[in-house]
């Protein structure tokens, strides 16, 4: 959705967007898991708001975006999607606990 929104060029996407994965929801914030270190930080400086916008629209409310690489998972997955979170299967309609 962000791609066709904001006239992100096809290969633009392939690169930055794609393998960008919705892990979980833990209260008001989306943890997106990005392929590595490098993507992450351009991720955030680039495509930032637009993904904001696209989340909002996908789940019908605002969230805050909070992004790590594979690298960062373990401890990521340790410290922030615990119990009470929200799952997300790659369809908003498949969210669970």
């Amino acid at each position: 959705r962000a791609k066709k929104e904001n006239n992100i060029p096809l290969l633009t996407y392939h690169t930055w967007l794609k393998d960008l994965k919705i892990v979980c929801i833990q209260d008001n914030t989306v943890y997106v898991k990005t392929p590595c270190c490098v993507s992450e930080e351009y991720i955030k400086r680039k495509f930032f708001n637009c993904l904001e916008e696209a989340t909002a629209d996908m789940f019908g409310e605002e969230y805050q975006l909070e992004f790590y690489s594979k690298e960062q998972e373990m401890e990521k997955n340790s410290n922030s999607c615990g119990k009470n979170s929200i799952y997300y299967s790659g369809d908003s309609r498949h969210l669970y606990r």
